[in-house]
């Protein structure tokens, strides 16, 4: 099965341990080749060569233009650099590139103590296991999507951004879309479900007809229900991770089993509605946090 995640712009630098100062180390550069979804390749260097000559022009008017463009303060012209270094910086597995809330509560390479967020503690884990793993993928603005081990650079796209004169939607439609449906298809069909827990903006990139989605809404004593949106990632990082262990199932079966993960792992109530999600008329599962 899959289970997408969104990206984060809060990234690591794989070279924090060489020299950071060029972004190289000395481990692997950015390989198309090895990258899951190969279908999705040519849409993927073709916003890289744009991105690159975009973040490489060294004029103070090129790097200001470049700062609008990608949304980014003066403060972080960095990131701009690391653009610019796309195929020539150090590379890492994707699940190690993204940090932050979601990443945080999901703790791939486990946690050693426990902790306390949201009012919900979260206990020492072990790393996620190797199949756990690989039923993650993350969704890009810069790569569509790609499985959680595949080694991709530091770098700073939102799925927001208009490059030259294209959305990152524009360009990702129809052939997002397309590479998650031959995923689901060409799997089989006992463990082909696709669990969807990208943000809007993600999702419309390239959205999957019939994925299974995760809302997370409080509700008080009275019944009023709202939708959570500051601990929303750090929810579905908490989910993901349990849901990533589970056992495998089927399109159909999708939302029982992440019901059932909820109840059974983090012991919250759900509600499944089949068909709910608008345009892709997928189950929506939502989860119960108590105020």
């Amino acid at each position: 099965m899959l289970i997408i995640l969104p990206p984060s712009e809060s990234q690591s630098h794989p070279a924090d341990t060489a020299d950071r100062g060029s972004s190289h180390g000395d481990g692997p550069t950015l390989d198309w080749d090895t990258l899951h979804f190969p279908s999705l390749n040519p849409t993927r260097q073709e916003i890289a060569r744009e991105l690159i000559a975009l973040c490489s022009v060294e004029t103070d008017e090129g790097r200001a233009r470049t700062r609008e463009v990608l949304g980014l303060s003066e403060r972080l012209d960095s990131e701009r650099a690391s653009n610019a270094q796309l195929l020539t910086s150090q590379a890492a597995p994707a699940l190690t590139i993204y940090t932050g809330v979601l990443y945080d509560a999901l703790a791939p390479s486990g946690r050693g103590e426990s902790i306390t967020k949201a009012g919900h503690i979260c206990p020492a884990v072990e790393p996620l296991s190797a199949a756990a793993t690989r039923r993650l993928a993350i969704g890009s603005a810069l790569f569509g999507v790609i499985s959680a081990d595949d080694f991709i650079p530091h770098h700073r796209l939102s799925g927001t951004v208009t490059l030259g004169h294209s959305t990152m939607r524009a360009r990702w439609k129809p052939a997002l879309t397309q590479a998650l449906v031959e995923w689901r298809d060409s799997t089989d069909a006992q463990s082909n479900a696709i669990f969807d827990f990208r943000s809007g903006t993600y999702r419309n990139l390239g959205a999957v007809p019939g994925a299974t989605e995760l809302r997370v809404e409080t509700i008080d004593s009275s019944g009023k229900r709202k939708v959570v949106s500051h601990f929303n990632k750090f929810y579905k990082g908490l989910v993901a991770r349990h849901l990533a262990e589970a056992s495998e199932c089927k399109q159909e079966d999708a939302a029982e089993l992440l019901s059932s993960v909820i109840d059974k792992e983090l012991g919250f109530a759900t509600e499944i509605q089949a068909g709910a999600v608008k345009g892709t008329k997928g189950d929506l599962v939502t989860m119960f946090i108590p105020q």
